[in-house]
């Protein structure tokens, strides 16, 4: 017979267990002997019965359910980082030509002729200038440099009516763009004729 009461409250302490685990706000419940003299616990007060103060479990979050949390909060921060940059602002350029000066004669005697831009701002690392002479590059001049006058060197300089133009090419960012060109300025290039030839006609 005690044996048979020791299981059953057992059996009604473990129910009242799972009764306060599952019902969060079900703090307090309360103990009774019914006319039979066995223990019962209920969570409403009885004639008699004594009130018991159960402490709310504690309870832990799944590792795993964590790391999804982190992983989830995380993802905007890594996509935003991803996000593609704006394009950098290159700032434009002006380029004339100053020498030779339109319709202007240059005579050609063996040497390189020289040709001259104004650029403006100087040519920064990752920038050059390119001079084209009857649509055809003809030299190239690399930056940085300190002053904003480019001076090109030509030593095969064609003869006759030319037609040069001076580009500011960036390529800071790996891609070539032109930032800056010259107005077409035509000049005439003759060829001097030394004097050795010039005796032998007389």
């Amino acid at each position: 017979m005690n044996s048979g009461r020791r299981i059953v409250k057992k059996l009604l302490l473990l129910m009242a267990c799972c009764l306060v685990t599952n019902l969060a706000i079900a703090t307090t419940i309360y103990k009774s002997t019914d006319a039979q003299g066995n223990t019962v616990f209920s969570s409403k007060p009885m004639p008699g019965a004594k009130a018991i103060t159960i402490n709310e479990p504690k309870t832990y979050d799944d590792p795993q359910s964590l790391n999804t949390a982190v992983e989830e909060k995380l993802a905007p921060a890594a996509s935003a980082t991803s996000e593609v940059q704006p394009e950098k602002k290159i700032k434009k350029a002006t380029v004339s030509l100053t020498f030779p000066a339109v319709s202007a004669t240059v005579w050609k005697s063996g040497g390189a002729i020289m040709v001259q831009a104004k650029i403006k701002p100087a040519l920064t690392r990752g920038q050059s200038a390119q001079l084209t002479l009857n649509n055809s590059i003809q030299k190239t001049v690399y930056g940085p440099l300190t002053s904003g006058t480019v001076t090109f060197m030509v030593g095969d300089m064609p003869v006759g009516l030319v037609s040069a133009t001076v580009s500011i090419i960036d390529n800071s960012d790996g891609v070539a763009k032109t930032i800056g060109k010259s107005d077409i300025v035509s000049f005439y290039v003759r060829q001097q004729r030394s004097h050795a030839i010039i005796n032998a006609k007389k």
